[in-house]
């Protein structure tokens, strides 16, 4: 618990963060936008679930490895599987979406939802690397930086809505990216 509390609350507000588009737009949007939302976070959790798949196979070779660098090898794969994935969920959606026979198309609002959690699952692959050498208040402390964007984004629009909510996911989630990298090249991982 000691070692572990700042990951345990980022996993919290980070729950609360995934959640909170669903649960905004159940009582502030229209039920085809929450539908829409609630269906592409389900075909983008596609990405979430490889991105788990791979960072759970690697995690102990992370762990263990006593170099302080980056196992480049292993980063390209992460990437390239990530990549591969996403790229097919952009082909194969519009199918699927065709064949429900629903008026939800691919748009501007999928592509956000979908950078957002192709950055989230980016980070956090690469956060293993901060708790693997104790930096788990960074990694806390990032993350809080990337809400308080989130909701600060949320706060300066005039009118909240599907577009305004993604725009602030990809942002926080590109923040949250940018300080993990910026601390992991400072302490000369990369």
């Amino acid at each position: 618990l000691k070692f572990y509390w700042p990951i345990i609350l980022t996993s919290i507000i980070s729950l609360f963060i995934g959640n909170f588009i669903k649960i905004f737009s159940f009582y502030e949007l229209s039920s085809q936008d929450m539908t829409k939302s609630s269906l592409f976070l389900r075909i983008l959790m596609i990405i979430q679930l490889t991105h788990a798949s791979f960072a759970s196979f690697y995690l102990k070779k992370n762990f263990l490895e006593n170099k302080i660098k980056f196992n480049k090898k292993i980063l390209k794969i992460y990437l390239r599987n990530i990549s591969i994935v996403t790229i097919i969920i952009y082909l194969i959606s519009p199918i699927y979406l065709n064949y429900l026979n629903i008026e939800i198309k691919i748009d501007i609002i999928f592509i956000l939802l979908s950078m957002y959690m192709y950055l989230w699952c980016f980070a956090s692959y690469l956060e293993q690397f901060l708790t693997k050498f104790n930096f788990n208040q960074s990694i806390l402390k990032y993350y809080l930086m990337s809400v308080i964007f989130y909701f600060s984004v949320l706060f300066v629009s005039s009118n909240i809505n599907l577009l305004n909510i993604s725009v602030a996911m990809f942002l926080s989630s590109s923040i949250y990216l940018i300080c993990v990298i910026y601390k992991l090249n400072k302490i000369k991982l990369f």
